[in-house]
């Protein structure tokens, strides 16, 4: 499951030429709320849970 998640995200980011700076505004993320982190962690595939 969690390895579904990142190749989805890495497919939806890359579909739409998005980095992963883009994509984190596009969500109304901000570095102080961890989103972009998160989603770092996730498309590198280093994260399990949330």
């Amino acid at each position: 499951m969690k390895m579904m998640l990142a190749e989805n995200i890495r497919a939806f980011r890359k579909e739409r030429s998005l980095t992963q700076e883009q994509l984190s505004k596009a969500l109304g993320a901000t570095a102080m709320d961890g989103v972009d982190y998160a989603i770092n962690q996730f498309d590198n595939e280093e994260l399990t849970t949330l």
